[in-house]
């Protein structure tokens, strides 16, 4: 790349926030679960984030044969701690298959050997591929990641005076940097596995191609810029989305919170309308199991905006309609203490009351489903087969 790794860090960044906005719609894009600071064994103080990619549209045909369309519905976890970075995606209908990557960024100009320190056994497999921001492909996951057309044989930065890059542009270009990674593939499926891999392989690579030609053409918009300028932009980019979703749905800052927090909890989520709730939580994908939560999210400051639960008859309707189908009924109240729902990013803040584990989801949890003992003294109770789960509240 030809720029210092100071730069690269904001060109990173920003490249991230620019294309997560161009490739979201109704239907698929990138969904932000987790994005904050964190205190890491192994990296130390690093940025966490969880996300959830939908690319259902760009499965190849030969796994829709055999797969459902959301298939590619890939789990992220990412931690950086720059110049070192690792990412873990995963996917929640072929649950063995596992994709990570390591990165370490360094100023050089590509030629260090063995950065990431593998053993002799580890070298013997590894394969090296350069992959130099100058070239374009036309293969199928470029096309279906989406490719940058810029030319940059005649490209020339107006702020920088970078460019045009021409043949052996790194060894002349200074600054230069260059992200190493490592690249560690696990499908293990009899007769699809090794196809698998290579296909996800090809994904990865024309992602990386991708992101990192945007990162230089895209360098006039980034350049200059500081840590915390790109911060408040991703802040602007968030008030902007939740503004627009609020308009839709005045209660999407809780219905979010309540989607994040059961996906950090590893549940597939899905809407629940046709059983008359606002999700459904599955344990593994959707294809494999049954549901096995039906959720109904409501607000304790603003009891009357879901009008979900209002009287005693709700939850005798509720609880029969889920008894019906296999359902437990899991009611999550949102309490924002009093200050209100301004933007998704302030509800991930949230803190949990407890932790109290109970069937994978943790949190403090009452569940109903003992019948009064024989002479127990009459009181009012929730009806059998209710749980509910206090989430917790904004500060």
């Amino acid at each position: 790349m030809p720029m210092s790794l100071e730069e690269y860090q904001i060109a990173q960044m920003y490249m991230v926030m620019k294309m997560q906005q161009q490739s979201t719609s109704s239907t698929e894009g990138v969904e932000v679960l987790e994005n904050r600071p964190l205190e890491d064994d192994v990296f130390g103080k690093c940025q966490y984030t969880s996300k959830v990619y939908r690319l259902q549209s760009k499965a190849p045909t030969w796994l829709t044969t055999f797969a459902p369309a959301d298939a590619l519905i890939m789990q992220e976890e990412a931690w950086n701690a720059y110049p070192r970075c690792k990412t873990v995606i995963k996917c929640p209908y072929f649950t063995k298959f596992s994709l990570t990557v390591e990165t370490i960024h360094r100023a050089d100009n590509g030629q260090s050997e063995n950065v990431h320190g593998l053993t002799k056994e580890q070298l013997a497999v590894r394969q090296v591929e350069y992959i130099d921001i100058a070239s374009a492909e036309t293969d199928y996951w470029s096309y279906a990641i989406g490719s940058n057309s810029m030319d940059f044989s005649n490209f020339k930065s107006v702020r920088t005076g970078r460019g045009p890059l021409l043949d052996g542009w790194q060894d002349r270009c200074k600054p230069v940097m260059t992200a190493y990674k490592l690249v560690t593939v696990d499908a293990p499926y009899w007769g699809f596995g090794y196809r698998l891999e290579q296909a996800l392989l090809a994904g990865e690579r024309a992602l990386f191609l991708e992101s990192h030609r945007n990162c230089f053409g895209w360098i006039d918009d980034w350049f200059g810029m500081t840590m915390q300028q790109i911060r408040e932009l991703e802040l602007q980019s968030d008030f902007s989305l939740n503004k627009y979703m609020k308009s839709k749905k005045a209660v999407f800052p809780d219905f979010y919170k309540a989607y994040s927090h059961l996906r950090m909890k590893n549940w597939v989520v899905r809407p629940g309308s046709q059983y008359g709730v606002d999700f459904v939580a599955y344990r593994h994908h959707p294809s494999l199991v049954h549901s096995e939560y039906a959720v109904l999210v409501l607000s304790e400051e603003d009891a009357d905006v879901n009008g979900r639960l209002g009287v005693w008859s709700d939850f005798h309707c509720t609880i029969r309609l889920c008894g019906s189908v296999a359902k437990t009924l899991l009611v999550l109240s949102i309490n924002k203490n009093g200050h209100g729902a301004i933007s998704p990013s302030c509800l991930e803040d949230t803190p949990l009351k407890s932790t109290q584990s109970l069937d994978g989801v943790r949190n403090k949890v009452v569940r109903i489903r003992q019948p009064l003992k024989k002479n127990q003294e009459t009181q009012p109770r929730f009806p059998r087969g209710i749980m509910f789960l206090w989430v917790g509240q904004v500060d």
